[in-house]
């Protein structure tokens, strides 16, 4: 009888241990995209091999979503999130966060940056519809698009190399301050670069250029 009881009390003990902790001040649980967190943590941490719906600290973490249709939400600090094979949804939160993110599976994705300079690679693999936005200051954008994609430099004087494979309608907007855009196209029309306020310095082929042009 002894010995049930302490392996019952042992399988509760492990349970608890996935389940993200609940608010020491009696707050509301945490969120990412308006949805529950189903992992919570600082430091290193890591999703499983299906959705998750991650919550970082105002440290400086590092996220790794694992696989699946992750939600990610970094919060503060200069963190690093990675995920892969689905469709995402990101959020670096302030800081000076990098991102790197290869989707699949055909859905759309969402990656903000957030506030302050950060770095975001992505590439949809086939998904379309994706919209990637740095947020405010100077950041390095390297998105490979699909069809219908935007990418938003945000405030701040933004680095943008966007391209694309065949897929067309394509929005490339720098926002504010001095940007530098370039635009690389295979084929697929529709696609536009707005360079928005500031001097920009803008390049590509099959796109409609609205900023001062690159040789």
């Amino acid at each position: 009888m002894l010995t049930r009881r302490f392996c019952t009390l042992g399988l509760l003990a492990a349970v608890s241990l996935l389940a993200p902790a609940p608010p020491a001040d009696g707050g509301p649980a945490p969120s990412c995209f308006g949805t529950p967190a189903t992992i919570t943590g600082s430091g290193k941490i890591k999703g499983t091999s299906g959705p998750d719906v991650i919550v970082g600290s105002a440290g400086s973490d590092s996220i790794n979503g694992g696989g699946g249709s992750d939600t990610i939400c970094g919060l503060g600090g200069e963190d690093k999130i990675a995920a892969k094979n689905g469709s995402m949804q990101i959020d670096g939160g302030p800081g000076q966060d990098s991102i790197k993110v290869k989707a699949g599976g055909g859905g759309s994705s969402v990656i903000l940056g957030g506030d302050e300079e950060d770095t975001i690679s992505f590439d949809p693999q086939g998904g379309g519809g994706n919209t990637v936005d740095g947020g405010n200051g100077g950041d390095n954008i390297k998105a490979k698009c699909g069809g219908g994609d935007v990418v938003n430099g945000g405030e701040g004087e933004d680095e943008i190399q966007a391209s694309t494979k065949g897929a067309g309608s394509i929005t490339v907007n720098g926002g504010g301050d001095d940007d530098e855009i370039s635009f690389k196209n295979s084929g697929g029309g529709g696609n536009a670069i707005n360079g928005g306020l500031g001097t920009d310095k803008c390049s590509g082929k099959n796109v409609t250029i609205d900023c001062e042009i690159l040789d």
